[in-house]
């Protein structure tokens, strides 16, 4: 019975405290609260540009809301990886910590990201008053921006999977018996397909950074040239 029990794909096993059903039905809950988060992402996106011109106090609110936000979305995600993990009875508790706490850093750098992204889209608007759209309107911040919600996306199919954890722990692939599973090859790929939507993020991030430190450098230049020519003419 022992052996024939092992051989079940995860899904099947049985939970020290709950029912394969009831797990399933909780995943289901936390893959729900996970995208209702992600939608929040993108509805304070858009709260964001229409408050670039009421003022700073409402700008700065809306993104410490967002960084809020982030972390209940995290929490929401580590606590279904953590469940998932007593589930499938990993007495390690130090296996157990490090599958939760990776899963909590790659999800929080990952909203972090997105914070940075809209945090640095308001210095372009302050700083750079007549020249934000043109800037906003650069194809790599386009791009950038596009990135960032494909990131969110696959971090919802990804991250939530209850194979998530073999990432950061090898031996949670033992336990939860990942090679019995006929989309662990598919799962795999997903995973690998987030770490590199979250590298091109980062690469976009500070190509926009450099765009903006650009535009910062030519503007001080630009009042060199203008007061140098004052004092000429005078």
């Amino acid at each position: 019975m022992n052996n024939s029990s092992s051989e079940l794909p995860p899904y099947q096993l049985k939970s020290r405290f709950f029912s394969p059903e009831e797990l399933f039905r909780f995943h289901l809950l936390m893959l729900l609260l996970a995208s209702l988060s992600s939608i929040d992402h993108i509805v304070f996106i858009l709260a964001i540009r229409r408050l670039w011109g009421v003022g700073a106090r409402s700008a700065y609110l809306v993104l410490a809301l967002m960084a809020l936000d982030g972390f209940i979305y995290s929490i929401s995600v580590t606590s279904s990886s953590f469940l998932s993990a007593i589930g499938y009875k990993l007495k390690d508790f130090i296996i157990v910590w490090r599958i939760v706490g990776g899963i909590f850093i790659s999800t929080f750098f990952s909203a972090s990201l997105l914070q940075l992204y809209l945090a640095l889209q308001r210095i372009i608007c302050v700083f750079f008053p007549v020249q934000v759209n043109r800037i906003l309107c650069r194809p790599v911040v386009r791009v950038s921006f596009l990135l960032f919600l494909i990131l969110h996306i696959s971090l919802v199919g990804s991250t939530l999977s209850l194979h998530a954890g073999y990432v950061f722990v090898p031996e949670y692939g033992r336990y939860a018996s990942l090679k019995a599973s006929p989309y662990s090859m598919t799962i795999t790929r997903a995973i690998h397909a987030t770490n590199y939507f979250q590298m091109s993020t980062c690469v976009t991030f500070y190509s926009v950074l450099l765009v903006a430190v650009k535009f910062k450098l030519k503007s001080i230049r630009n009042a060199k040239d203008e007061v140098r020519l004052t004092l000429q003419v005078m």
